[in-house]
């Protein structure tokens, strides 16, 4: 499952899942419909009841099955390669869970250290005078890319790498309900830089809309404490905005 969604990959372990109760129908279920006769109406007295024509299924031959061994053991075999290789915790806990593994709450502790290490994912940032040149024939001012000058270099959130870690540790709380993650999804909900998945956090964790637009917006509370009445106003009118999204 390579290069798949989280949201995709679940979706794939659900179905593997019930591909681990496969059949083989080697005969169909086959009945006929019989018409009955029976008492219906309005109310609970038998003067207020009246006799009602009723279709009921008879069946003839019953549904006859076998287990279908082969679909099974490939279904147990690709839960097996998730649970053993997919890069995200959070689909290889359900792949895990699925198969009875014992030693998941291990795996979970280990997958959570993994996952602290990810959100602490950092690059180096290049900062660049950008040269622009002199006014030309039009007076505006042409860029010169091949002019620029590095100035520095800083380090900052690895995005490419924090982004789908925090998505994959918020899902595998879920999942787990294990204090661990709790844990890491309160660094998420703090750390990263990402509003959505912020947020996102802020709800696994049961805080309340109020709470969540309070911490994304703390200029704006503290303006709301001192402000003018006038102001305060406005500020109610952006918190009622928010919490009714």
């Amino acid at each position: 499952m390579p290069n798949q969604s989280l949201d995709d990959v679940l979706a794939e372990v659900e179905r593997l899942r019930c591909d681990l109760s496969a059949e083989v129908v080697l005969q169909e279920e086959r009945g006929h419909f019989e018409i009955h006769y029976g008492y219906g109406g309005r109310g609970g007295y038998t003067w207020d009841k009246e006799i009602v024509e009723k279709k009921i299924w008879v069946i003839d031959t019953e549904r006859l099955t076998k287990p279908n061994a082969q679909k099974r053991e490939e279904a147990r075999q690709e839960l097996q390669q998730v649970y053993d290789n997919n890069k995200l915790y959070s689909a290889r806990y359900v792949a895990g869970r699925v198969l009875g593994i014992k030693a998941l709450k291990t795996r979970v502790k280990q997958w959570i250290h993994n996952l602290a290490d990810k959100l602490d994912a950092k690059r180096e940032e290049q900062i660049w005078d950008q040269y622009t040149g002199e006014a030309g024939p039009s007076t505006a001012f042409v860029r010169r890319p091949e002019l620029d000058t590095l100035i520095g270099i800083k380090i900052v959130e690895d995005s490419a790498i924090t982004y789908p870690a925090a998505e994959d540790t918020i899902k595998l709380f879920e999942l787990s309900g294990s204090e661990d993650a709790r844990e890491l999804v309160k660094k998420v909900y703090t750390k990263i830089s990402s509003d959505s998945l912020r947020i996102k956090a802020g709800k696994a964790l049961g805080y309340s809309n109020l709470k969540i637009w309070t911490d994304e917006h703390p200029v704006a509370t503290l303006l709301g404490v001192v402000a003018t009445s006038g102001v305060v106003v406005g500020l109610g009118t952006m918190i009622y905005q928010y919490l009714s999204r």
